[in-house]
């Protein structure tokens, strides 16, 4: 008979598996070799990433070489950055731009990278810092570029020092986001030039006789300076023989207005008709500079309207279903964003005069609704890390949900008069939007993409010149006291 033989001690050992401890200890030593790996296989991909913003440089450095070589655009810079394809300035991972740095003997090309944590996100903050190591090696990086860990904002040229242009004008700047901005203010004197200060955290503008590097002068016009904002805030002051006082200009390019006291001012504005048909609209697609990562909204009410619980105010709508966003229904005033309705319960329609602002932070999901200046509502981790659509259309004073035939909802439509509607692709802040209108807060080339006002011709128009508008059913030209407590224009008056 055969004997039953019990396991050993050992064999014991290998039926009964791992203890706890072991399996701590190995589920330890993977999360330590991930921590480790992580961040390396990170910065291998943003590396790889920042090959696309070099092959961009390229790519713009080529459209402006073969346009200086065809002549016409040697007198003035707007010509030459014209020339750049708007493809090769779009990027998910940092806002891209051409502007001019004055030469000896003129103006050259140069391109800004510019990205933060709460426009990009910090993957195009890494992103966008690696391009600038792979760029530096091998061109010019101007003075002043910012390279940290929240925000990330440098220029690169693209011709070295020569001279391609000489004559620039408010439309030869197109700077965004961080990037540091010239900013254009009025004047009303003689012919101005730009001199960097010492050190270069600053600038001044003054009618002196020489540019950069020694350079012969080279007058703007008689009424426009353009002030490069390099570090430091900036106060242009007025010049010998203006007439009066320039509006203050901070780091970024954001213009404060003096302190005044309050008056109304008899504006120009867009009057919607009883009959809520009317609306104004972009005459084709905004260009956006790809996906609109944050956002910030604002409309200009002047004083009575009278609307059915549906009135839209301003409407934001691309190709892509639920990456837009309206402001509607102003006795309780809603906000759908990406396709998700928020009731404020602000009422905007009471007859008086309202500066509605809307800022969405894409990183923060922070959305936040302002009345003159002043926070009324807020919603927390709204739509987070999941941008809206790029180039959408914008319409005021109407819902642009289709019916049949491809036409606007008209039921949807706002009775009353507005006098302005301003987008943004960053996100404001609270201090900012309580110093006055988004205009101002967001120039023309840093971050504002659309500010459509009623023109004296009785026609709307974009201050911005990056759009054209048109306006169709029950709109027309009025007249409307407006306080300055509530809006000024980008004149501070």
């Amino acid at each position: 008979m055969n004997k039953l033989h019990l396991p050993t001690n050992d064999a014991k050992r290998a039926v009964r598996g791992f203890t706890l401890i072991e399996v701590v200890f190995v589920v330890v030593i993977i999360a330590l070799l991930a921590a480790a790996a992580l961040p390396i296989y990170r910065s291998y991909s943003a590396r790889s990433q920042a090959s696309e913003l070099a092959l961009k440089y390229d790519a713009i450095r080529t459209n402006i070489q073969v346009a200086a070589k065809a002549g016409d655009a040697q007198t003035t810079c707007a010509s030459l950055a014209s020339s750049v394809q708007s493809a090769n300035l779009s990027s998910n991972y940092a806002q891209l731009a051409v502007d001019f740095e004055p030469v000896s003997g003129g103006y050259t090309p140069v391109l800004t990278m510019c990205a933060t944590l709460a426009a990009q996100g910090p993957l195009g903050v890494e992103v966008t810092r690696e391009a600038h190591n792979l760029l530096s090696r091998n061109s010019a990086i101007s003075p002043g570029a910012v390279v940290g860990d929240s925000a990330v904002s440098f220029s690169v040229r693209l011709a070295g020092d020569t001279a391609l242009c000489k004559v620039v004008t408010t439309g030869s700047t197109a700077k965004t986001g961080c990037a540091p901005t010239n900013v254009v203010v009025a004047l009303a004197g003689n012919p101005v030039t730009v001199s960097t200060l010492a050190g270069g955290t600053g600038a001044v503008a003054k009618p002196a006789a020489s540019a950069a590097s020694g350079a012969a002068s080279q007058p703007i016009s008689q009424t426009q300076v353009v002030v490069p904002v390099v570090a430091q805030p900036v106060v242009v002051s007025t010049l010998a023989g203006g007439p009066g006082a320039i509006p203050q200009t901070g780091t970024g390019g954001q213009r404060v207005c003096p302190a005044v006291a309050p008056s109304q001012v008899n504006r120009q504005a867009m009057n919607f008709a009883s009959a809520a048909n009317g609306r104004v609209s972009s005459a084709g697609n905004l260009n956006t500079r790809g996906n609109l990562p944050s956002v910030t909204a604002e409309v200009v009410i002047a004083g009575q309207s009278t609307n059915a619980p549906g009135a839209t105010l301003l409407s934001y709508t691309t190709s892509r279903p639920g990456s837009g966003f309206s402001l509607w229904n102003p006795q309780s005033l809603h906000i759908t964003l990406a396709g998700t309705d928020y009731n404020t319960g602000f009422n905007a329609g009471d007859g008086q005069d309202h500066r509605i602002t809307m800022s969405w932070n894409g990183t923060s999901g922070q959305l936040v609704l302002f009345d003159n200046g002043r926070q009324v509502w807020q919603q927390a981790g709204v739509n987070r890390f999941l941008p809206l659509g790029s180039n959408g259309q914008l319409t005021i004073g109407q819902d642009q949900r289709p019916v049949s035939g491809g036409l606007f909802n008209f039921r949807a439509g706002y009775s009353g008069t507005i006098v302005a509607a301003s987008l943004a692709n960053r996100a404001a802040t609270a201090a900012q939007v309580s110093t006055g209108p988004l205009a101002n807060v967001f120039p023309v080339g840093n971050g504002l993409l659309a500010n459509v006002v009623m023109g004296p011709n009785g026609q709307p128009v974009d201050t911005t010149g990056h759009s054209s508008y048109s306006m169709a059913g029950g709109v027309s030209a009025q007249n409307a006291l407006v306080s300055t407590s509530v809006y000024v224009d980008t004149n501070c008056r």
